[in-house]
């Protein structure tokens, strides 16, 4: 197992799945340079081509008839 204790990794929101009960990462926010920042942070290891997940946070009755997988 490769081991990388920190690392930069610069990707689009958009590219990260959604997963309420199977998140592997979770939102933090970083200031840096007086900026906040989303980062993505290891819940647990990770495996090398696993996908990432995190939970959206979405609870709104409505959005989540809407859109059923958000329960997910």
């Amino acid at each position: 197992m490769k081991t990388v204790r920190f690392c930069f990794l610069f990707v689009q929101g958009r590219l990260i799945n959604h997963s309420r009960k199977n998140s592997n990462c979770q939102p933090k926010v970083f200031v840096i340079r007086d900026q906040p920042r989303l980062i993505l942070v290891a819940s647990r290891d990770i495996e090398i081509g696993e996908e990432l997940y995190y939970d959206y946070g979405e609870r709104r009755k409505d959005i989540i008839e809407t859109f059923p997988w958000l329960n997910e």
